[in-house]
């Protein structure tokens, strides 16, 4: 991965401050919480598919209440993925 910045001068001292650096840390970030999640396969499957598959069947059978149906549900797998990853370690430490 490679790291490109952008640099600016200011008028009163040469100290240049990089504005690269902290989109690639945002988006290296981004990168390992979805590493995360995709790690664990439940989380996966109820916090993503779960609500998609209900969508697809509510949303089909109800087109009047489509729309709060995918804000409920889209609640719902952000809910479910956050309470899965929270604090998941490999070691108990006693």
């Amino acid at each position: 991965m490679t790291m490109t910045s952008v640099s600016q001068e200011s008028e009163n001292g040469g100290a240049t401050t990089t504005i690269g650096r902290k989109a690639a840390l945002w988006g290296y970030f981004f990168y390992c919480e979805l590493m995360k999640i995709l790690r664990n396969p439940p989380a996966v499957l109820f916090g993503i598919g779960f609500p998609a598959m209900f969508f697809l069947i509510f949303g089909n059978t109800f087109p009047l209440a489509a729309t709060s149906t995918l804000a409920g549900l889209a609640a719902y797998g952000a809910f479910v993925v956050s309470f899965q990853t929270f604090s998941m370690s490999k070691e108990s430490k006693l």
